[in-house]
């Protein structure tokens, strides 16, 4: 009796990590040609017989039928990316933008269209979350992280609405002064059921949708106007630094609105301070330093958040003007650690400093959390420290109480 051997179909969803800020930033008609420009490319990655399409937005198909070994899919997947690699060249500067990719296979992961399409949504949104420009095979686990992270969108778009969320600040003691000069604000969710949601499982489902945008304006909003609430009740001005996502800094809009924020709150824009990301040069770096000049104009302090986790580092402290490194805290965890790695860890923490410090830029350090932390950082000459050895996240009635406790000779000792 003949057996027929049944060939496996895979279905690639792919999605353009960032376009949106293509959009933002260069306007619709160049975000369209970046479009075409993608679409050839990943044309010509494809055999004849597979069929590419676009689903709309910067979302595109790949179905590859008659696949003899199912790990032809990563090898066209890995294409794909590649692919995107060469630039779109826009008046003089390189345009490119990173892709996420999900894959599912027939007759493993679906035996309909309906079923591998949303199985391939669900593992790209889980290789998004992974890490940009990569691809993932879905698996089960993956449709049941979908619904979760679904639930909990809906459920952060609500907790807006109902003003579940709070700014906590956590106070930033600077050594030169020996006192408490500034406090970085801190968004955290009250959730009625689950308490307190940390940021880590929430704030990336708003970078990913249009709420970062919304939630980022009011924590921006709300820092400044409690800032000058302090000083109304009598305390002196506090440096206010507050975390801006990429989509913020990006979007047109964002300087104006942001002068307009400090106009309505009465804060004098020297006592605000903006922490980026790497993330924010990513897609359009002449653009991003750009906006950051028109902040830095108009008397803004700009910090570069989680600095040494990025790949370009250098390039950027070539191409922004900022006022200070906040260094990652993982940098500072290696300093208790018992390893050999401990020494070249220590070794690069003193030249990042050190090389912040030929710039003319202020060097904090975050997630201190010992006093071997502190001491270590006070010897390799940083700026301003920051963690929970001086204080956790404060709700605003708590924190100046705790900084009057910290100015009045409790400060941790070396």
């Amino acid at each position: 009796m003949r057996t027929e051997r049944r060939h496996t179909v895979a279905l690639l969803f792919i999605d353009l990590d960032g376009f949106k800020q293509v959009n933002d930033s260069l306007g619709h008609p160049i975000g369209d040609r970046f479009l075409k420009h993608v679409s050839q490319a990943f044309a010509a990655c494809v055999r004849p017989q597979d069929t590419l399409g676009r689903m709309g937005g910067d979302e595109f198909l790949l179905l590859m039928p008659d696949l003899p070994d199912p790990r032809l899919a990563d090898i066209a997947a890995q294409r794909l990316l590649d692919a995107l690699q060469t630039p779109y060249i826009h008046e003089g500067q390189e345009l490119r933008l990173t892709a996420s990719i999900g894959i599912s296979l027939f007759p493993r992961d679906g035996v309909d269209s309906v079923t591998l399409l949303k199985n391939a949504d669900s593992a790209m949104h889980r290789a998004k979350e992974f890490k940009r420009s990569g691809f993932l095979h879905y698996r089960p686990e993956h449709s049941r992280h979908a619904h979760t992270r679904l639930a909990l969108e809906v459920q952060l778009r609500r907790a807006i609405e109902r003003q579940q969320l709070m700014v906590y600040y956590q106070p930033q003691y600077d050594l030169v002064t020996d006192q408490v000069a500034s406090v970085e604000a801190l968004v955290r969710w009250h959730h009625p059921q689950r308490g307190l949601i940390p940021p880590g499982e929430f704030v990336p489902i708003a970078e990913e949708s249009d709420l970062i945008i919304e939630i980022g304006s009011w924590v921006l909003r709300e820092a400044c106007r409690q800032a000058m609430a302090w000083h109304k009740a009598g305390y002196p001005l506090l440096r206010i630094s507050v975390n801006v996502s990429a989509r913020q800094v990006l979007r047109p809009e964002f300087v104006s609105e942001v002068a307009a924020i400090l106009h309505s709150s009465g804060l004098p824009a020297n006592w605000l301070e903006l922490e980026i990301t790497e993330g924010v040069m990513l897609d359009d770096p002449i653009y991003a330093a750009r906006q950051i000049d028109q902040l830095r104009q108009l008397g803004i302090r700009i910090a570069l958040d989680d600095f040494g986790t990025g790949y370009s580092s250098l390039a950027y402290l070539r191409q922004l003007r900022l006022d200070a490194l906040k260094i990652d805290q993982a940098f500072v965890r290696a300093i208790d650690e018992q390893s050999s790695m401990v020494t070249n860890s220590c070794a690069l923490l003193r030249a990042i400093i050190n090389l912040a410090h030929s710039l003319g830029l202020a060097v904090i350090a975050e997630g201190v959390e010992t006093p071997e932390q502190r001491s270590a950082l006070i010897s390799m000459g940083c700026d301003i420290l920051q963690g929970y050895l001086f204080s956790h996240p404060l709700p605003a009635d708590e924190v100046w109480p705790t900084i009057l406790r910290l100015q009045n000779g409790r400060a941790p000792a070396d």
